[in-house]
């Protein structure tokens, strides 16, 4: 891993010394850093170019696997906002994943489709696990509304203008309960911006409500060979204690060591809840047919 070290822990009694070593890949300093920028705000910029932008200062290189749609027409920065949340929030609106890589380098990407070489199974290579399923978060539709003038492929029959009575719907047919979210979009509401506004952070509280930490011993797949565990991996779970016969998506991954040896600590989570859907652009002609489910209404 390229990073750097967070915390050094020493502690001792009569009996014991133990010395206590956490860091993280080179991205952390986004986590922890405000932005600093004279105007504090970007025209005409795509989430890459902006990412790029943002990361220089630290040295850390953007990777870009996927189409993160249309350039912003204008970007804000928020009052002490760290690298991180704003590239996250403006993730949100293109519907994909900001994230990071054992060489401390930035990726923008959508859930893989690659997969791990083993599978994670109790009574054979799962040492612990901590599951959390949960309904809490979660509503049964999520209303966008817009916060400024737009138009958009299903919207171009109507009139420019502000946009406080335009909004889009999008269902969770798993919450059967009345349980409505309103979501203020940031930008310019367009159906596709909204569906996929919409969509993200239905499937974010999917993510979040339905996750599992598994304990496994060494750093690799194999334990001691293979490569080493990696986030974006799907693999498959079995697991009759937390009621789990399933391929899900490596959210997140910790390594560990200490006097019992090397253990890694894997986040994982169903592959629907980070598989962003893309922003649509515009229609160019107001003939066009949106494809889209998102329930559109002018109020």
């Amino acid at each position: 891993m390229t990073g750097y070290i967070d915390d050094f822990i020493p502690s001792y009694d009569a009996e014991n010394v133990s010395l206590r070593v956490m860091g993280r890949d080179k991205t952390g300093d986004l986590v922890d850093s405000s932005v600093v920028d004279k105007s504090g705000q970007w025209k005409g910029q795509k989430l890459e170019q902006l990412a790029a932008t943002i990361c220089k200062p630290y040295g850390i290189e953007v990777i870009n696997e996927t189409d993160t749609g249309e350039a912003f027409g204008s970007i804000t920065l928020e009052q002490g906002e760290t690298g991180f949340e704003l590239l996250d929030r403006l993730a949100k609106q293109r519907g994909v994943l900001v994230t990071s890589d054992a060489f401390g380098r930035l990726i923008i990407t959508r859930a893989s489709s690659k997969r791990a070489s083993v599978s994670l199974i109790l009574g054979d290579n799962i040492l612990a696990a901590r599951g959390r399923f949960s309904w809490r978060e979660r509503a049964s539709q999520y209303i966008i509304k817009g916060s400024a003038s737009a138009g958009g492929s299903t919207w171009d029959d109507q009139p420019v203008k502000m946009v406080g009575g335009r909004q889009a719907v999008v269902s969770d047919p798993e919450i059967t309960r009345y349980r409505p979210k309103i979501l203020v979009n940031e930008e310019s509401l367009t159906v596709g911006g909204a569906s996929a506004r919409g969509e993200w952070y239905k499937t974010r509280m999917m993510g979040e409500a339905t996750t599992t930490e598994i304990t496994v011993a060494g750093w690799r797949e194999n334990g001691t060979t293979g490569p080493l565990w990696q986030p974006n991996l799907l693999v498959p779970i079995v697991d009759p204690i937390q009621q789990l016969n399933v391929t899900w998506l490596i959210k997140a991954v910790s390594f560990m060591e200490g006097d019992s040896g090397r253990i890694t600590v894997l986040s994982l989570v169903p592959p629907e809840s980070l598989d962003m859907p893309a922003q649509k652009a515009k229609g160019k002609s107001k003939k066009a047919k949106s494809k889209t489910t998102v329930g559109a209404t002018w109020d």
